[in-house]
């Protein structure tokens, strides 16, 4: 009787015990998954808000299932990671989807800004030929100008490759630091004609 009534015991005692909620490991590495493949499309770069706001919750899901890991096993509960991670991985989601849709957005805005840049090197070489060159300062001045022009031209090269390379965030805020560049020397240009015109 009392072998029956201790087995007893120890069956029922063994079904609480694995009953109790266990890790949501599965969860847990689809999330991370979602993570990592929005981090592939570039989500850090064109979505990064989005990356922040899924990257964030998966550690706030990670620090959950790590308190209940060290919780009490019969009162044990996962339930809130579970619902972190469904969320984190929306996001994640969320993350890719945006990353592929403002990289478009950027790719055409570096376009544009290649073109502008373009037009701005044009226009400081053909500022460049008006330049005032009398005296050995104005001279000077004008030689520093066209390797500036020839600094911009270079850099255009660059940004041009990191376009061709899809790098296009890159890309365009290089496309903008050539027309600058370029427009610093026509303004600096105008400023010494109009100062000519003066005297």
């Amino acid at each position: 009787m009392r072998r029956a009534l201790l087995f007893s015991s120890c069956a029922a005692l063994l079904v609480l015990l694995t009953g109790c909620d266990s890790p949501p490991a599965s969860e847990l590495d689809a999330a991370r998954q979602a993570v990592d493949a929005a981090r592939a499309a570039e989500a850090e770069t064109y979505a990064p808000d989005e990356i922040g706001k899924a990257s964030a919750t998966v550690k706030e899901a990670e620090a959950e299932i790590a308190v209940q890991d060290d919780s009490f096993a019969l009162t044990r509960s996962y339930d809130q990671a579970r619902e972190l991670l469904s969320r984190a991985t929306s996001e994640a989601e969320a993350a890719t989807a945006a990353a592929g849709e403002n990289k478009i957005k950027v790719k055409g805005q570096a376009e544009a800004a290649n073109e502008a840049a373009q037009a701005a090197i044009e226009n400081a070489q053909g500022m460049l030929r008006k330049a005032p060159r009398r005296g050995k300062a104005a001279r000077e001045s004008v030689a520093a100008l066209e390797a500036d022009v020839a600094s911009a031209e270079a850099m255009l090269a660059g940004a041009q490759q990191a376009y061709d390379a899809g790098k296009y965030m890159d890309a365009l805020n290089q496309f903008g630091a050539v027309k600058r560049k370029a427009d610093g020397v026509s303004s600096e240009i105008e400023q010494a004609i109009q100062q000519r015109r003066r005297r």
